[in-house]
């Protein structure tokens, strides 16, 4: 119940301040509709008038989006014992977006007046080596989990802070992290109830308990690592492409890295073997119904990838 009213706490307090940013934007430009807001943006002399507003709406969608450093909500909304798995893959992989999109909106009306793709690098780069190097601390495998999400909502923002090639995989990333997360999810709530524990070190011999179960995982892995021919793969690609710039490279190659290094553990719960005997745990048609799906989009989406970047 706590977690409840916090999470609501937390939505109402970031609509509150995009609301107060509408109001002193319409008192600025006197209109609402998005064109035409930024029709009147291009008008004005004095851009400064926009600061605030800008300030208001970006804070707002920022908590919404769990930007740093206003990211807080999302691990407790994932690392409460009582949160369903499947609640958590659908706050993931799309309540969080919905703050990503409306950071697009905000985006496309203050370009003209406010240089927010600087803006979206600087946050992005921050929150997407926070989010890792917490997670690389957890060995609760929805906490994990849940700030993977925070870093790969930074490194969205990396995206869409670049150049149009750069946008464009920021975009594509939004449903490559949408799918693979939420198989991730899945899978972690199934592994919960067979091992008994949400402690990813005393979980062990997945390859061993069930195959199809482990390769359904590795294609998880493969997609959140960036490993080609995978969703992730191609929209890191896009992410990364024409950067040239020695800093920005070794900052993505920082974030791989670090994401690797995360699911090194996922890595040791497949193919570490089990202190004792292990038996085939039944999955549910639907829960293998869902994984398999996601776990083919998951491909396919890297099908597409290969077929844009050529």
């Amino acid at each position: 119940f706590g977690l409840i009213l916090f999470f609501f706490a937390s939505v109402m307090i970031a609509m509150t301040f995009f609301l107060f940013g509408i109001g002193i934007l319409y008192k600025t430009v006197g209109v609402l509709d998005f064109d035409t807001i930024k029709e009147r943006i291009v008008q004005l002399e004095n851009t400064k008038s926009l600061n605030l507003s800008f300030a208001f709406m970006f804070t707002g969608v920022s908590l919404k989006a769990a930007v740093l450093p206003l990211f807080s909500w999302l691990p407790k909304a994932h690392g409460t014992a009582s949160a369903p798995s499947i609640v958590s893959a659908i706050l993931s992989g799309i309540f969080v977006k919905i703050g990503i999109y409306l950071l697009l909106r905000i985006q496309f009306i203050y370009s003209s007046a406010i240089d927010i793709n600087a803006l979206l690098l600087a946050i992005g780069y921050l929150t997407a080596i926070a989010g890792f190097v917490f997670a690389i601390a957890q060995t609760d495998i929805k906490l994990i989990l849940a700030y993977h999400t925070i870093s790969q909502v930074g490194l969205i923002l990396i995206g869409l802070g670049g150049n149009e090639t750069n946008h464009m995989g920021g975009l594509y990333h939004i449903m490559s992290h949408g799918i693979f997360k939420a198989l991730f999810f899945i899978i972690a709530g199934v592994l919960i109830y067979r091992f008994e524990t949400r402690k990813i070190g005393d979980m062990r011999g997945l390859w061993w308990i069930s195959k199809p179960l482990s390769l359904f995982l590795m294609v998880a892995i493969l997609s959140i690592t960036g490993a080609p021919f995978f969703s992730g793969g191609f929209s890191k690609y896009f992410i990364a492409y024409g950067r040239y710039n020695w800093t920005e490279r070794f900052l993505l190659q920082i974030i791989n890295w670090g994401t690797m290094v995360s699911f090194i553990k996922f890595l040791l719960l497949i193919f570490k073997k089990p202190n004792q005997t292990v038996n085939f745990f039944s999955i549910r048609k639907t829960e293998w119904s869902a994984i398999t799906i996601l776990a083919l989009t998951c491909i396919l989406l890297g099908a597409g990838g290969t077929v844009i970047s050529t």
